[in-house]
């Protein structure tokens, strides 16, 4: 009898865990994802505490789901295996009743959730104009951080559509397909390629997380000191491009996109010294994996260098302290 009024309590239990899971889902997702507060919000300096609270609910929700959903699976098994099915088609009802109540079914969850939705857009990666909301898009190259693009939705073939602004009315949209992604800008729109330089993109289009970048006073300015140094160019060797150095590339006036013309240099750890080659200094690829010879300038002012290293903008180097 008491092990009966045990299995009940539990059942209860896993019951309310089942029925509650997409919401305790979307909250831990949208924490862990940085959008605590929604898609339309940028939390910025608080996306750490973002993810370190969906952390830290996800490890909550896991120590109150898992004992009773493991003893009631456990109970389960030994009347046969095929009794593990109840529970199961059990959970998956309460679980599907929670997002027909609590949002309106799968579609709006996923647009709340995910911001997963279907949009109206004529063209794809692959093409060279693109229509949204009446207007035309030219294919064009352009540079942004992750955190400053947004999806809006994914069009038939499931590409999925980001925009750099305004949902309604953006001036750049990215489209990632399966194997393939596009840069577009409205016809009329350009890349801001001078003014007040309001981030500095790190390696765009190369790293795998393409969010590094530099937007503090004080990034910049360390930034601007070291692009301003003067003395001896010298011929360094650098056995790889992408692991020893860093190219960077400005964004003006708050539009969060960059270009080829915004390149702005490339900083680098090599031969046991920190080295600055301006835009006019391109590498010489040497043929040998990803080695390049290049002429730069050697950092040498230890305040510059304990700076710029407290940045993400040496975040991949691999550099010797």
């Amino acid at each position: 009898m008491k092990s009966k009024i045990i299995y009940c309590i539990n059942f209860i239990w896993t019951s309310f865990v089942a029925f509650s899971f997409p919401i305790c889902f979307g909250l831990i997702y949208l924490n862990i994802t940085g959008h605590a507060k929604g898609y339309s919000y940028d939390l910025g300096s608080e996306k750490d505490v973002s993810i370190m609270l969906g952390c830290v609910e996800l490890l909550i929700w896991l120590a109150l789901a898992l004992p009773s959903n493991i003893y009631i699976f456990r109970k389960t098994l030994r009347k046969g295996k095929a009794y593990l099915l109840l529970p199961i088609a059990w959970y998956i009802v309460l679980a599907v009743i929670c997002l027909m109540i609590t949002f309106g079914g799968w579609s709006e969850y996923a647009k709340e959730v995910f911001h997963i939705r279907k949009i109206e857009l004529n063209g794809n990666e692959d093409t060279d104009i693109v229509f949204y909301n009446g207007t035309e898009y030219l294919s064009g190259l352009f540079y942004c951080a992750d955190d400053d693009r947004r999806i809006i939705g994914r069009i038939d073939h499931g590409a999925s559509v980001y925009t750099v602004g305004s949902d309604t009315s953006p001036q750049y949209l990215l489209i990632v397909g399966r194997d393939n992604s596009g840069t577009f800008i409205a016809e009329g729109a350009s890349v801001p390629t001078s003014g007040k330089i309001t981030k500095i993109l790190i390696d765009p289009g190369i790293r795998s997380d393409n969010s590094q970048y530099l937007s503090s006073a004080d990034e910049i300015a360390v930034i601007d000191e070291i692009t301003n140094l003067s003395g001896e160019f010298q011929t360094f060797r650098v056995d790889n491009y992408y692991t020893n150095g860093n190219a960077f590339y400005y964004v003006y006036n708050n539009s969060n996109v960059s270009c080829n013309e915004n390149y702005g240099g490339y900083i680098a750890f090599t031969e046991g010294k920190w080295i600055y080659a301006p835009p006019e200094n391109r590498p010489v690829w040497t043929g040998e994996c990803n080695g390049v010879t290049i002429e730069a300038l050697v950092i040498d002012d230890e305040e510059i260098i304990e700076k710029m290293c407290r940045t993400d903008m040496v975040k991949y180097i691999d550099y010797q302290k």
